[in-house]
């Protein structure tokens, strides 16, 4: 039994594979998209030749086709062996263990959309690990050949309370991409660079892109000592108009802020 059909056999036990897929040794790529117009699904079968931002290039039946990421259901695809490994492993918590397989995963894929989305189960293990350094790496890589990366989310910022510190925040907050002077920004807001963190993200609040911007207001937030009930509701309302993927780090900083006014508010009420 070759690698391939090993891989697949055991990505099967996760339901990513189907009975069909699993006959064959030559394994088509299979994207289920939606059908807003009559409430149904379609299957294309072909080879997903790249996939950016919000967007799957694929080949079927020996032309081009765009699809877009926002109509995905789901997708199908070959995985190296290591990566049906390290899903079972992270199933099991076995997340040092995962880790190392992933890498390997990465090591054994040669599509780059694919190894992409290896990378973003990576920095997942990772950052439980508390390994910011390597998740940021594993997370630029991603955005070096993604700039519009639908993983945004994934982004290794610093938020109230995180205990760990990223070592090269002061050398990131000068990077090229707005997203790596963000993360450079996050962990940088409680050193020595806190002046320059701030500098930069009140630069990165104007980013064209909203995914950053609206990251990059949350982080300002974290300046602040506290807030009012009133001004607390004003910030509601800007994550409510957040994109939905980037809003749980700024829901996590309004609702410490929220809590916090609540008291200020009932302390007030005794007076």
């Amino acid at each position: 039994m070759n690698r391939l059909m090993v891989a697949t056999i055991l990505l099967g036990c996760f339901g990513l594979v189907s009975a069909e897929l699993r006959a064959q040794d030559t394994i088509q790529d299979i994207v289920v998209v939606n059908r807003p117009k009559s409430n149904g699904t379609l299957q294309r079968k072909g080879q997903i030749i790249e996939w950016l931002g919000a967007e799957i290039t694929m080949e079927v039946n020996g032309r081009e086709l765009s699809i877009d990421t926002d109509q995905v259901i789901s997708f199908r695809t070959n995985w190296p062996l290591e990566y049906a490994e390290a899903q079972q492993l992270v199933a099991q918590g076995k997340t040092t263990a995962a880790v190392q397989k992933f890498a390997q995963a990465i090591e054994s894929e040669t599509r780059p959309w694919a190894q992409r989305i290896i990378r973003s189960k990576l920095i997942s293990q990772l950052m439980l690990l508390r390994q910011v350094d390597q998740a940021a790496d594993q997370f630029v890589a991603i955005v070096s050949q993604d700039k519009n990366t639908r993983f945004m989310y994934l982004a290794p910022l610093a938020w109230p309370n995180t205990p760990n510190r990223f070592s090269r925040a002061k050398k990131w907050i000068d990077a090229e991409e707005s997203i790596v002077q963000l993360i450079g920004a996050s962990w940088a807001l409680t050193g020595p660079d806190r002046d320059a963190a701030i500098a930069r993200l009140e630069k990165l609040v104007d980013d064209i892109d909203p995914r950053i911007s609206s990251l990059a207001i949350a982080q300002t937030w974290r300046t602040r000592p506290s807030v009012s009930i009133k001004q607390a509701n004003v910030w509601q309302k800007l994550v409510d108009e957040m994109p939905e993927a980037v809003r749980t780090g700024p829901i996590y900083v309004l609702a410490g802020f929220q809590a916090l006014a609540g008291v200020q508010s009932e302390t007030d009420k005794a007076i």
